[in-house]
């Protein structure tokens, strides 16, 4: 989750000359992630929700992440199982909610590789964007 959340926040600083922030974002409920999503779309149109990766399997590693991390909050956990619908990172006992977070080896390889494709995408659309440079003359 980190190094999506680096990689996106580092990407866009390469456009801070012809596509200036303005510091009026949402987050839409979504943290960090939220602000991205609406920053990528208002300031240089990237629609995440467009990507070759499903929004909502980033949305997953982040709220994942923070369940396994904040273990003592099982509201955390509640958020994670009530906003995925097939959560890929928790261990059911004897009834439909999630008790807690378990990571298979599957599960991670999976998540890592969705991670770098959408990155990979997102690179892609920002370099969509760059300023073309015009050839220095030859004398």
């Amino acid at each position: 989750m980190s190094s999506v959340q680096v990689a996106l926040r580092g990407a866009k600083t390469y456009l801070d000359k012809t596509h200036p922030a303005d510091q009026r974002y949402s987050s839409h409920d979504l943290g960090w992630l939220g602000l991205n999503l609406d920053e990528y779309q208002k300031r240089f149109g990237i629609d995440f929700k467009a990507a070759p990766v499903p929004f909502q399997r980033i949305q997953e590693l982040v709220l994942a992440r923070n369940a396994g991390i904040h273990r003592e909050d099982s509201k955390i956990l509640e958020e994670y199982v009530t906003k995925i619908r097939n959560p890929a990172f928790v261990a059911y006992g004897d009834g439909d909610v999630g008790e807690y977070i378990f990571v298979t080896r599957e599960a991670l390889v999976a998540i890592i590789d969705d991670s770098e494709r959408f990155i990979r995408w997102v690179v892609g659309e920002l370099e969509k964007l760059r300023p073309v440079k015009k050839p220095e003359s030859q004398a």
